[in-house]
């Protein structure tokens, strides 16, 4: 069964809102780590190590997708790597698929609390903020997806 995919640039960005069974399989993904407090959602951000590709910008926890992983399999791995998230493997039905953008796959998680990262050594800074009030200089990918989240 074919899905169909809806490309929507945003500033000579593409994003693609579903996952499309048909399009070529990303290379890696993360997980936009959501939090509403007091009915505001916030988003946890990292900041990437100097040896980072886009060094030192704030975006999500993600990676590569291993041999044999799909693409939320990798996503909910590199976030328990990268920030801590406990049990990420009962918590793979309450993600949803963001799109891919350049090869990368963003999903979202809603966490019921709010998760203190234990950052491993890809990130040196983490912060939960509303899109309101991101950290700079944002990752162009993260920042994309954010920006499509709330200016559809």
């Amino acid at each position: 069964m074919q899905v169909a995919s809806i490309i929507v640039p945003h500033r000579g960005v593409p994003i693609v809102r579903t996952l499309d069974q048909e399009a070529p399989a990303p290379k890696a993904a993360g997980l936009l780590l959501t939090y509403y407090k007091a009915g505001q959602p916030l988003h946890l951000l990292v900041k990437r190590s100097a040896s980072a590709d886009h060094p030192r910008t704030w975006g999500f926890p993600g990676g590569g997708i291993e041999p044999g992983e799909t693409a939320l399999e990798a996503a909910l791995r590199e976030a328990s790597e990268e920030v801590g998230l406990a049990n990420a493997w009962m918590v793979n039905r309450a993600c949803r698929p963001l799109g891919i953008s350049e090869g990368f796959a963003t999903f979202q998680l809603t966490l019921a609390y709010m998760l203190q990262p234990r950052l491993n050594h890809e990130h040196t800074a983490w912060v939960w903020a509303p899109y309101a009030n991101l950290p700079a200089p944002m990752h162009p990918n993260a920042l994309a997806i954010l920006r499509n989240l709330y200016q559809p």
